[in-house]
C-alpha cells in the first residue's frame, strides 16, 4: 500500500494532511530505527523519479489502491490525468488505513506481551482482571497501576 514510489504521499497535494512525520511513522513499523532524516533519504530518488516521470507511479498501483476499471475515461479508457485524479483522492484514506493497521498490530503485540506476564507472574486470567489500583493519592485523580514482580520477567517481543 506504500505503492511502488512512496514518495507519492510527500505530493503538494497531500500539504497538511500527510507529512513526512506520518510518513516515518509508517517507516518505522518496519524498521524502528529510522527517523525522518533517514526516510527522507530513502524517498529522495523516489522524489527525483517522480520529478522526471510525474506519472510512471501510476502505472504499477496496486488494485488495493486502485483498479483502472473503476475509473471512468473516454472511448480509450481513463486517461492518465483521470487516474491520477482518481489515486490522489484514494491515497490520503489509503494512508490511515496503513494507520490503522499498524495500530492494530501494535494492539495485537500489547496483548501478547500482558498474556505473557500474566502466565510468568502466574496469575489466573480472572484474577489479572481482579487486580485493582492502591488506594494512595495520585496526580489529577489518574488511575495509575504499576505491577513490580519479585523478579524480572522475561517477555519475548513479538516477531
Amino acid at each position: 500500500m506504500l505503492t511502488s514510489n512512496p514518495g507519492v504521499y510527500l505530493q503538494p497535494e497531500f500539504k497538511g494532511q500527510i507529512d513526512l512525520r506520518r510518513l516515518t511513522r509508517i517507516y518505522q513499523w518496519i524498521d524502528p530505527y529510522l527517523d525522518e532524516n533517514a526516510v527522507f533519504d530513502l524517498q529522495r530518488e523516489n522524489l527525483f523519479k517522480m520529478a522526471q516521470n510525474p506519472n510512471k507511479w501510476l502505472d504499477n498501483l496496486p488494485a488495493a489502491i486502485l483498479n483502472r476499471v473503476e475509473v471512468q475515461g473516454g472511448w480509450f479508457g481513463p486517461s492518465q490525468d483521470n487516474l491520477k485524479q482518481e489515486a490522489y483522492k484514494r491515497l490520503p484514506q489509503v494512508f490511515e488505513v496503513m494507520e490503522s493497521m499498524i495500530e492494530t498490530n501494535h494492539r495485537f503485540e500489547a496483548y501478547q506481551t500482558e498474556v505473557q506476564a500474566i502466565s510468568q507472574l502466574g496469575i489466573s486470567f480472572h484474577g489479572w482482571l481482579q487486580l485493582t489500583p492502591s488506594t494512595e493519592i495520585k496526580p489529577d485523580g489518574a488511575e495509575f497501576m504499576y505491577i513490580i514482580p519479585s523478579k524480572p520477567l522475561a517477555l519475548q517481543p513479538s516477531i
